[in-house]
């Protein structure tokens, strides 16, 4: 959870320079669109890497309590899924276009950089697995408190409070609405 925290701080403090930069206003000078380009870049790097360490946390904790054999395969699999998925995201976001330096030449131009559609058809996947494992890492710990010899209120009180977790997986479903404002083009700063 601290490395998670760490990767959310340094996360909110790009979204934060790029607002302190002028956001998503008509940028003029060359060098802070540079900068900004290459913060946006980051925050997203960090915004993979923020809810992957969480996914790890959460499966970790859950391993420790999940007793039946098929809930630990699955809690292992989902992970393995997550982490390897997560690691190829970070790589494709950070050098979608090369290298992060040259990255506003590539944005300018037009060339170079990864075709769109594979830009969205890699987040759309990221954010589907995302969704799925949030689901996964709630309803296997229902099943496992139906099966618990608490009484019933206890296991509905448990239950309310497990399935808020799920709650965690609308940010991703909105995240699919907005995936197309994190591409790189001409007028990636003009879009707001």
């Amino acid at each position: 959870m601290v490395i998670t925290l760490l990767f959310f701080t340094c996360y909110c403090s790009f979204i934060l320079a790029i607002v302190s930069y002028g956001g998503f206003d008509h940028l003029i000078l060359s060098e802070t669109i540079k900068r900004t380009i290459l913060y946006v870049l980051l925050s997203e790097a960090f915004y993979v890497l923020t809810t992957t360490t969480l996914k790890i946390s959460f499966g970790l904790f859950f391993l420790r309590v999940l007793m039946k054999p098929w809930q630990r395969a699955t809690f292992y699999v989902i992970l393995a899924i997550c982490i390897s998925y997560s690691t190829l995201y970070v790589f494709i976001a950070i050098f979608q276009c090369g290298l992060p330096t040259e990255l506003l030449e590539y944005v300018v131009s037009g060339q170079g950089c990864l075709p769109t559609d594979v830009l969205l058809g890699f987040g759309y996947t990221y954010s589907a697995i995302s969704i799925i494992a949030d689901w996964v890492f709630v309803v296997i710990p229902i099943f496992m408190l139906a099966e618990t010899s608490i009484d019933r209120r206890s296991k509905v009180s448990v239950g309310v409070i497990i399935a808020l977790g799920a709650v965690g997986s609308i940010s991703s479903v909105i995240r699919l609405v907005y995936l197309k404002g994190i591409l790189f083009g001409k007028d990636f700063f003009c879009m707001l």
